[in-house]
């Protein structure tokens, strides 16, 4: 994943923020206002795995694919070999400040947004379609803790990490379809969710 923060006015501080070991990108790039930003993503799956994706998350807001539908003479991506591939910001400026990442698979996941009252539930649901990946992996973002990792469902039994087993529930099936439940939200819980699809290694 790629950060992208404005640091003054001239300056952005692009940050990689890695969720697997099986999926690298860089640590940290300087860019100056103008000039092009490359983020380089590469794996070592097998070469079955030879689509990448490419997203972008705007500060508390969902994330988005960009690499379908973007405009061409501000991004481009790259990929001529199944192990790697690259996608650049052109000319950057102030409204190119957001999360980047890539991933290996397409994961969806609706709603794009929740409002909800104190004390009332949310549900979000996830749903992939990638041959023999067993589990759904939840994550929690927000300004002040940065990326939390909730738990996982591994095919139909839960496994929510301790510090969130009191207030979420996974159900669902980690091969397809799961949902994340939050219960009785509260000012602490705005954030922006996210799921992942994985893998059982044996």
């Amino acid at each position: 994943m790629i950060r992208v923060l404005v640091i003054f006015q001239s300056l952005y501080w692009i940050q990689g923020i890695t969720g697997a070991n099986d999926v690298h990108q860089p640590n940290t790039l300087w860019v100056k206002v103008g000039q092009s930003a490359t983020i380089n993503c590469s794996h070592t799956k097998d070469a079955t795995h030879n689509q990448m994706y490419w997203y972008r998350q705007y500060h508390g807001e969902s994330m988005e694919l960009i690499v379908v539908n973007f405009n061409k003479s501000k991004f481009s991506a790259i990929k001529s070999v199944s192990e790697s591939g690259s996608f650049t910001v052109n000319d950057v400026n102030y409204n190119d400040s957001a999360v980047y990442f890539c991933s290996l698979c397409s994961v969806i996941q609706n709603p794009t947004d929740l409002i909800k009252k104190q004390d009332e539930f949310a549900e979000i649901k996830c749903a992939h379609t990638v041959n023999n990946y067993d589990r759904i992996l939840w994550y929690k973002h927000n300004q002040d803790t940065g990326f939390q990792f909730m738990g996982y469902i591994f095919n139909e039994s839960p496994n929510p990490e301790a510090d969130f087993k009191s207030k979420v529930k996974f159900s669902g099936d980690g091969r397809n379809n799961g949902s994340l439940t939050i219960n009785s939200v509260s000012v602490n819980d705005s954030a922006v969710y996210f799921c992942a699809a994985y893998y059982t290694v044996l």
